[in-house]
């Protein structure tokens, strides 16, 4: 038997992508991401722009073919991205993710042998608390739009009245059609949204009042306006209006583009307020008007459409519990966000959470000095009866 069958024969993956480079292999990993795996066009409209930069990046580093990258090149692509473009770690992790992603991909067609991404490390990010509108700043804001009487004042004012009133993302927003509405049951339905997940909301009786008024008079003049041809049936709640422009990238009487609205809220928002605000925080301002008026978070979980339990970072303290001034309200508050009760060390016997807070300060520490901080904590029916503590409390 000749030496060249007992050869082991090169894969035919190998075979079909000799010779090619990086920028051959990135669009054809594009297309199976979106149709065999079904990603969104948002997610790879994203991979997309971040790929074209590794590519810029690879390209001066003359490396052209998928193996002569190296975890050495990957982390340094992350630092350049973060020093020369300004990107923060979120967004440069989120570059690492699409090119684990692609090598994942060219792995299993047998193209490369190594994941170099999967050896390197996330960069460590910081958790910082959402903005959110206050409900005094949503009343100001919606009041000054609901001031502004022209056609295109007055659909900014139902479009923000929405995002406030119902937490719809900038592109469900966007792809909201007038068969998801139904105003005279008041109830509004996401079809397709985050997640290919469906779900309803409720319509407040507010809202109802501000959409009805906006179908009837504005929407239809915007839809007909004479300044471009049209299609017959436009399905979509919120409608352009210009016919051309640089972020309008819709004819007019075409559903809004997501840019679209971020740049209508920025243009209507942001005098009134005088602070940044961009579409997701109506969002986050929705969550803290159903947390402030005492929804719990199943609730607030299921009107945002998460899959996974929240926890109501956006949300602020309850002005009736405000202050510790009601040790009934801050149990309820801990009870509401999830932690169990507070418990004595020693016999677990449950005490308020504002006495625990005070109770190192004023009876502990201050009337039976460090003895006790170093024998430890003596139980609540030990105090009771020396008279530290409040018969009422358990």
């Amino acid at each position: 038997m000749s030496s060249i069958g007992l050869a082991p024969s090169r894969p035919i993956a190998l075979e079909i992508a000799h010779g090619r480079t990086l920028a051959d292999l990135v669009p054809a990993f594009l297309k199976w991401f979106q149709f065999v795996c079904r990603r969104s066009d948002n997610t790879v409209r994203a991979y997309a722009d971040d790929f074209k930069a590794f590519l810029g990046f690879c390209a001066a580093a003359k490396l052209e073919r998928p193996e002569q990258v190296t975890f050495r090149h990957i982390e340094f692509y992350l630092g350049w991205l973060q020093k020369e473009r300004g990107v923060k770690p979120q967004s440069a992790n989120r570059h690492l993710h699409a090119l684990r992603s692609l090598y994942s991909y060219l792995v299993r067609e047998e193209i490369v042998t190594t994941n170099p991404a999967a050896d390197c490390f996330m960069l460590p990010t910081r958790k910082k608390l959402p903005g959110y509108l206050t409900v005094p700043e949503q009343e100001k804001c919606l009041a000054a739009l609901a001031e502004d009487r022209p056609f295109l004042g007055r659909r900014d004012y139902a479009l923000v009245a929405t995002g406030l009133f119902t937490g719809l993302r900038c592109a469900e927003l966007a792809a909201l059609e007038l068969a998801h509405v139904n105003l005279e049951a008041g109830r509004l339905r996401v079809v397709n949204g985050k997640g290919s997940k469906d779900r309803e909301l409720l319509v407040v009786p507010r809202l109802a009042a501000i959409l009805r008024e906006y179908l009837a008079e504005i929407r239809p003049a915007l839809v007909g306006r004479p300044l471009i041809r049209v299609p017959a049936a436009v399905p979509f709640v919120f409608v352009n209006a210009h016919p051309r422009g640089s972020h309008r990238l819709r004819r007019a009487g075409q559903a809004l583009h997501g840019r679209s609205i971020w740049h209508l809220i920025h243009r209507a928002v942001v005098p009134v307020i005088g602070r940044p605000v961009h579409p997701h925080m109506l969002r986050h301002s929705f969550a803290s008007r159903l947390r402030e008026n005492g929804a719990g978070l199943q609730v607030i979980q299921e009107a945002l459409g998460h899959a996974n339990t929240i926890r109501p970072r956006c949300t602020r303290t309850s002005p009736r519990t405000a202050g510790g001034k009601s040790w009934r309200g801050c149990w309820s508050r801990r009870r509401a966000y999830g932690h169990p009760p507070i418990a004595h060390r020693s016999r677990r016997v449950l005490l308020p959470v504002r006495y625990r807070r005070v109770r190192y300060r004023r009876v502990l520490v201050g009337a039976m000095g460090p003895r006790v901080r170093q024998r430890g904590m003596d139980s609540a029916r030990q105090l009771r009866d020396r008279g530290k503590v409040p018969s009422g409390v358990t």
